[in-house]
């Protein structure tokens, strides 16, 4: 089990093999001295937080109870990027984003190739329950499984004011 959240800057990251469960990001995880400038993105990637020209691969993890308050309840993938992003035989189950869209996963940019992943109980607020995709963001799904996502539109995945994706050999 890893006790504490990643934020990553420019860079690469590969994280195999781990268990991240109940990491919560909200304000109130900050003492008051800290400037609002820098608390900005802290209410969003319950367990990564990822921005800049980075790559983030996630391999065989497992989040669970997660939280955002904004977006990316397990993770937030960069936005600033033309690079791909891989997560491969994970698992996502009863992460939220409180408020916000990507009850698991949230892709501001850049693309993120999934397969062999699972993603049960995930919730957001806004859009996509277990996967959101931003619409400079591309997501590539394969053999992957979706249970009980739950959001107020697209409860598995939703593209960018919910169009449709091209998930494929996906169980739901």
């Amino acid at each position: 089990e890893f006790p504490y959240r990643i934020v990553v800057l420019e860079t690469i990251l590969t994280v195999s093999t781990c268990k991240f469960e109940n990491r919560n990001r909200d304000y109130s995880d900050y003492s008051g001295s800290v400037p609002a400038s820098s608390r900005v993105e802290t209410n969003k990637g319950g367990a990564i937080w990822s921005d800049g020209f980075i790559t983030v691969n996630l391999e065989q993890t497992t989040f669970i109870g997660n939280q955002a308050e904004l977006q990316g309840g397990a993770v937030l993938f960069p936005s600033r990027t033309a690079l791909t992003s891989k997560v491969s035989s994970c698992a996502f189950i009863s992460n939220a984003a409180w408020s916000g869209n990507g009850g698991a996963l949230y892709i501001p940019g850049g693309t993120v190739d999934i397969d062999l992943t699972t993603f049960k109980a995930n919730r957001a607020a806004g859009q996509g329950g277990a996967l959101y995709i931003s619409s400079g963001a591309a997501a590539n799904v394969v053999e992957s499984y979706f249970e009980a996502n739950v959001a107020a539109q697209g409860g598995a995945i939703c593209k960018f004011q919910c169009k449709s994706p091209q998930p494929s050999n996906c169980r739901s």
